[in-house]
């Protein structure tokens, strides 16, 4: 994918069915695009499923994860604070009501033209946005946020993303945001599922995914950039995750780009 004139402003993934995507988070707001088939979105202690022709929509720094069966296609639409900052403003102390909406063939199609523009810049970037951001507000609204653990395992997350490049540890997590560790784990491991040293290590799977598949950055600078320990844990963790090597993974997604598959 070609890069905007402002770097990192937007990425596109299609979502490699085998793979789907782990419990994560981005800094990133994001749009999932069914294409074909049906999406299992797990979402602030719920899963969704979404059918396809619909949307889901994750605000910044959302825990989140995928499923993908083998039959359907998925489309993931990333796009940087710097695109949608007055946006992403209404989600500062509240939630949507409903996260998934319709996302209707004339959109779907608007998106791929403006993801194939060679000449892609802020203008463009934000235009996408928008035009999904204007489906999902159509018949939606903002609910007050629950105070409850929510909080707790927003500062965990916030934390890991902001460090993930970081050798992180569960001490240095609960030091920075002043919770007894044990606590720490036991809260995020109850509203999640998987435990926080998991949820680094998708994190790290998932970074890494996105940069391979989007930049144009060497395979040993994605693994230090994502925290892997040496490129050699890196290519092992990651072939295992992915059933293919970080180049071969660039490999297929280059191709993928070349003839016009989104």
């Amino acid at each position: 994918m070609e890069k905007s004139c402002n770097d990192e402003v937007f990425y596109v993934l299609e979502r490699n069915p085998r793979f789907g995507a782990p419990i994560h988070l981005n800094p990133e707001f994001e749009f999932l695009v069914v294409k074909r088939g049906s999406v299992e979105v797990f979402y602030r202690d719920r899963t969704y499923k979404v059918d396809e022709g619909h949307a889901f929509a994750i605000p910044p720094y959302q825990v989140h994860g995928f499923g993908i069966s083998e039959t359907s296609v998925a489309t993931v639409y990333m796009f940087s604070y710097a695109v949608c900052e007055d946006y992403i403003l209404n989600f500062t102390n509240g939630s949507l009501q409903n996260n998934i909406f319709c996302c209707k063939k004339e959109l779907q199609y608007y998106l791929e033209f403006l993801t194939l523009n060679k000449y892609r810049n802020m203008f463009v970037c934000k235009a996408m946005f928008y035009a999904l951001a204007s489906e999902l507000i159509r018949d939606n609204c903002i609910l007050p946020d629950k105070i409850h653990s929510d909080n707790i395992v927003l500062e965990i997350s916030t934390y890991i993303t902001k460090h993930i490049s970081d050798q992180i540890t569960l001490q240095d997590i609960a030091v920075s945001i002043g919770i007894n560790k044990r606590k720490m784990c036991s809260v995020f491991k109850e509203q999640y599922g998987i435990s926080i040293l998991d949820f680094i290590h998708n994190i790290r799977l998932e970074k890494a995914a996105m940069l391979i598949e989007s930049s144009g950055l060497a395979i040993t600078q994605i693994a230090d950039i994502c925290g892997f320990e040496s490129i050699r844990n890196f290519n092992r963790v990651f072939a295992d995750k992915m059933n293919c090597t970080p180049s071969e993974y660039r490999k297929k997604a280059f191709e993928k780009r070349h003839k016009g598959v989104i």
